[in-house]
């Protein structure tokens, strides 16, 4: 039902203002729910950096128009399956976390342009991860214990003769 479907939507956009976890700066302006709504549809953007998050609302994967989403510098462990929802993402920023894994499904964000993994406790990256053959920037630096197999080698390889940016 479109109507539950538009409530959740307006839910989860009050939580996250009244939060001011958008960096929403004129959300305090907006007057109504349907500014405030119409606002944040419009975004493309969504910066939840350095907000002391251990985790995701999920929630948040409901906003698949976002094409840049900035996680850094929380206290994020794991990132969510559902990470793949967020078709139209071109920058993921998850620099500076706690993270241990990424979800396969990370291979599914085929848009994906700029990645962002810097500073986290990366043992190892997802099979999947090689299908990403779009990028233009991939950081993996301060990630001690990340062991890369043959096949991502060869992405990476691959990626940088592309003109990719590899930083590892």
């Amino acid at each position: 039902d479109s109507s539950e479907e538009k409530a959740r939507i307006q839910d989860t956009l009050l939580r996250f203002c009244k939060k001011d976890a958008l960096r929403l700066s004129e959300a305090r302006e907006l007057r109504n729910l349907k500014d405030i709504t119409a606002k944040f549809i419009s975004e493309k953007k969504c910066d939840l950096s350095n907000s002391n998050l251990s985790n995701i609302d999920e929630n948040i994967f409901i906003f698949t128009h976002l094409e840049v989403v900035d996680l850094s510098e929380n206290f994020l462990v794991k990132i969510s399956e559902n990470i793949q929802k967020l078709i139209n993402l071109k920058s993921l920023i998850l620099s500076d976390n706690k993270i241990e894994n990424l979800p396969n499904s990370i291979g599914n964000l085929t848009q994906l342009e700029n990645l962002y993994l810097a500073g986290n406790n990366l043992s190892e990256l997802p099979k999947d991860i090689i299908q990403l053959q779009n990028l233009k920037w991939l950081s993996l630096i301060d990630n001690e214990k990340l062991i890369l197999t043959d096949k991502q080698k060869m992405w990476l390889k691959s990626l940088e003769e592309k003109g990719c940016k590899v930083l590892i």
